[in-house]
């Protein structure tokens, strides 16, 4: 188990709310496990990781008596994320406690989606803020080729995505595109133009050790080129803390792009993040 230096880090000691080079601290991501039912091609080496033994990674409990202490000291939205947060038993429960903690104005979701359709009027019912939901593919073989995932996974997902529309989630459809999906991105981008969602392409980043940014091909630039080519109407829609925001005009949703290697926005990061053992990261 941590210890109360571990957890109640320096950085709170002289400002609750800015860090040493200035940036505001009011965002945290907790991640709740580190195991996952896919291992994604960009992610990880097929083999997999090495997993924590269970008796090392937080309760639910201590996480949220740790989410408590970060929301008192200027924290506003916390982020709930993996490995796969599903994984967890009673997640909608742990969610149900961090809506309830006064401070705290927004809870978000990062997933799979391949364990979430049943959960989802009970998140909608919480006032869940949002989730964000991984779909590099919408060809289920080619789905199941990038996720090393079962033949099932891909129906999962998009049942998953049909429940968070008609409960009005806002949603946020993440695609890292390689080579092997980058015909799709037009027809991925498509998803925005009758649905109330925000599609974001990701650059590939070097997660899996078998990658250098170097190498990179499909960046902010080459996917750009490619949505304009298709969109001749496309619109700039502004810019967040992460993602370029464009629109198609008259589409009920928008396109993201997330430059995590062509670009770096340090200076505009807000968060912090609890690893599945309780470990600060900036």
């Amino acid at each position: 188990r941590v210890s109360k230096e571990t957890y109640l880090p320096s950085v709170f000691e002289k400002d609750a709310v800015k860090d040493q080079f200035g940036r505001t601290l009011d965002y945290l991501r907790l991640s709740l496990t580190d195991r996952c039912n896919l291992s994604c091609n960009y992610c990880m080496q097929a083999e997999g990781i090495k997993l924590l033994p269970r008796e090392e990674i937080l309760r639910l409990s201590e996480f949220y008596q740790l989410a408590k202490v970060f929301v008192q000291q200027g924290v506003r939205k916390i982020r709930i994320t993996g490995g796969e947060p599903f994984l967890r038993k009673d997640l909608v429960g742990f969610v149900g406690k961090l809506k309830q903690l006064p401070g705290l104005e927004q809870v978000h979701i990062t997933s799979n989606g391949i364990l979430l359709s049943p959960f989802v009027k009970d998140l909608a019912e919480l006032g869940l803020d949002g989730v964000n939901l991984s779909l590099d593919s919408l060809d289920a073989k080619r789905f199941q080729i990038m996720t090393r995932g079962q033949e099932q996974d891909h129906t999962l997902v998009l049942r998953s995505i049909e429940k968070l529309l008609n409960y009005k989630i806002p949603l946020k459809i993440n695609s890292v595109i390689q080579d092997l999906n980058s015909d799709e991105i037009v027809k991925l981008a498509s998803l925005s133009l009758d649905k109330e969602l925000e599609l974001r392409f990701i650059e590939q980043m070097q997660f899996n050790g078998s990658f250098k940014a170097g190498d990179l091909i499909w960046d902010q630039a080459s996917i750009l080129a490619v949505l304009k080519n298709q969109f001749k109407d496309l619109e700039v829609k502004g810019f967040n803390s992460t993602a370029y925001i464009y629109q198609v005009p008259g589409a009920q949703g928008t396109i993201g792009i997330i430059a995590g290697n062509s670009r770096t926005f340090c200076d505009s990061c807000s968060r912090l993040r609890l690893s599945s053992q309780g470990m600060m990261k900036t």
